[in-house]
């Protein structure tokens, strides 16, 4: 009996820690530097080496669904990741910003975060008055889409943010 009992609490430990794991894939187009790229997760920075196809992958695993940022030479990105569902992160070099695409289940997501226009810095020459109402405007715009595409992680990202 005990032998079973230990054979099912295995087996449901394997189960578990199973179900904590992914891929993010990245896809570097015309890549001319030779960096690696960096995702930051969970405080830690994981490095994924990029071949000289411009092609690299991170495992990872027991971990649960969060935000994560990737960095490569002066350009990074919000991500959103969660296990079970692998995302393919793919841009051209050196325009990161203006040609990031995903694809995955959480690709919709990534493609929200990437397009995301917070406050800036020169947002802050703004009198008082003019700040709130760009804030406000840009919070009710979140909503908004978050209304129209009903994604509850828009939700918590605005929580998160807000």
């Amino acid at each position: 009996m005990r032998k079973v009992t230990k054979l099912l609490v295995a087996t449901f430990l394997l189960s578990s820690a199973a179900g904590e794991a992914m891929d993010l894939k990245v896809k570097i187009a015309n890549r001319a530097s030779k960096g690696n790229v960096n995702v930051y997760l969970d405080g830690k920075r994981n490095v994924v080496e990029i071949d000289e196809n411009g092609n690299g992958v991170l495992k990872l695993d027991g971990f649960k669904p969060q935000y994560a940022t990737i960095q490569y030479g002066r350009n990074s990105q919000s991500l959103y990741l969660e296990a079970d569902k692998d995302l393919m992160v793919s841009f051209s070099e050196p325009q990161m910003d203006e040609t990031i695409a995903f694809e995955g289940p959480n690709a919709p997501i990534n493609k929200w975060l990437s397009s995301f226009t917070p406050l800036s810095m020169d947002d802050n020459k703004l009198g008082e008055a003019e700040y709130m109402a760009k804030a406000d405007q840009l919070y009710n715009d979140a909503i908004a889409q978050l209304n129209n595409r009903e994604r509850p992680y828009l939700l918590y990202y605005l929580r998160l943010i807000g």
